[in-house]
């Protein structure tokens, strides 16, 4: 089994996978400070020992376990609330979420007990580490760990801990803090659920900045739930009576007068992927590509 230094477990991210591990100093940013965070991200069918490193093996039970909870329990109570709310059926979203099994009819209290296999779907974990820069990248970065972003897919839990940091834009240039609940999960909505409610629901912009003066010696350990829809899920708003009444903004419009196919939320991660810490392209003249870099960077301002 090889160490995280060789490469041989590095993440594609370049190619839209996550899985692995993603080192410091991956991201070239803007502000010249170098990249402190760290994280190792494992899918439901990479939580496997051949791809898990050697510090990591003694867990792989509890990280199976732990991934499964988050998807058959926690996201589809979540996914629940959120369709009836938009007055669809209360299982629309989990049907774009989630591919057959045995547990789709009857009420979830658990997790499957014999380790479900699923590999449509690309949820993942994330263990971030955010390690505290030396005293002249904080000048540059002018304090802030993670520029404001918003995340990819549907929804994201984000597990709360005691080190201050995260915030959400309110209102614009408008941040405020997320107050630490023990024991309790922060769940953020991504890009790709504003765009298949037509804007009904929002993403939610957000960043890290750095701890306060008794907690910025420390490090700041995240832990973190991506859940993006089915990857074949085309990114428009749901055909549905009540997200035309309440929203139908089409944020690929223009994308699509273009000439863009229809674009999934498959193809539309490995785009965003490949944009992260990229400066936007100028071309002469507008093409399908150029509106997909426009709605990145909308959502993704500080990029």
């Amino acid at each position: 089994m090889c160490d995280l230094a060789d490469g041989s477990l590095h993440a594609q991210i370049w190619e839209g996978s996550w899985a692995g591990y993603k080192p410091q100093g991956y991201y070239n940013r803007p502000d010249g400070a170098f990249d402190y965070v760290e994280h190792y991200d494992l899918y439901p069918w990479t939580a496997l020992r051949s791809r898990m490193p050697n510090i990591g093996q003694p867990l792989l039970k509890d990280v199976r376990q732990f991934i499964e909870h988050n998807h058959f329990v926690i996201l589809r109570k979540i996914l629940a609330i959120l369709s009836l709310g938009l007055g669809l059926e209360i299982d629309t979203l989990w049907k774009i979420h989630h591919r057959g099994n045995v547990l789709d009819k009857g009420v979830l209290t658990s997790a499957p007990t014999d380790h479900v296999e699923w590999q449509h779907t690309k949820d993942h974990l994330r263990y971030a580490m955010y390690h505290p820069p030396t005293e002249e990248d904080r000048i540059k970065k002018k304090q802030l760990w993670v520029p404001g972003h918003t995340d990819l897919g549907s929804v994201t839990f984000l597990y709360s801990q005691p080190i201050a940091g995260l915030q959400v834009l309110t209102a614009p240039d408008e941040w405020k803090y997320v107050r630490h609940y023990p024991d309790h999960i922060i769940v953020d909505l991504g890009d790709s659920i504003e765009f298949l409610t037509g804007g009904i629901l929002k993403a939610s912009p957000h960043r890290v900045i750095e701890p306060p003066e008794d907690q910025r010696h420390l490090d700041r350990l995240g832990i973190f739930y991506f859940v993006p829809f089915l990857p074949d899920t085309i990114l428009k708003p749901i055909d549905h009576p009540s997200i035309r009444k309440l929203g139908s903004n089409d944020v690929f419009e223009e994308y699509y007068a273009l000439g863009g196919k229809p674009i999934t939320a498959e193809e539309w991660l490995v785009e965003r992927s490949k944009l992260v810490g990229k400066k936007r392209t100028k071309r002469e003249k507008r093409e399908p590509r150029d509106i997909l870099e426009e709605i990145h960077f909308r959502y993704n301002p500080s990029s």
